[in-house]
């Protein structure tokens, strides 16, 4: 698929839901985890959080309540605390 022609077809609803639910995939079969924790707008979509949910060992989705900057911010924090300090997520 040409670049621009993907561009289009993952700004159409169906297109978007396809890709992240691709990548979060992706992103499992390389780091198994069973509560995934998310933030952005794109994550206001009810059906691609069903669809997440519905993924091959995921038990919990949550959603950060903050679409914006701030719920990345709070992500950003957590992987530090457990990056660098060693807190285990679960």
């Amino acid at each position: 698929m040409k670049p621009k022609v993907a561009f289009y077809w993952c700004a159409s609803c169906g297109g978007c839901e396809e890709a992240v639910v691709d990548l979060v995939r992706h992103q499992l079969a390389k780091n198994p985890r069973r509560h995934l924790v998310l933030a952005g707008g794109v994550f206001a979509n009810v059906r691609l959080n069903q669809r997440l949910a519905e993924l091959a060992g995921v038990e919990s989705v949550f959603i950060h309540p903050n679409m914006g900057d701030g719920g990345c911010a709070a992500g950003a924090a957590f992987a530090h605390v457990h990056e660098d300090l060693g807190v285990p997520y679960d």
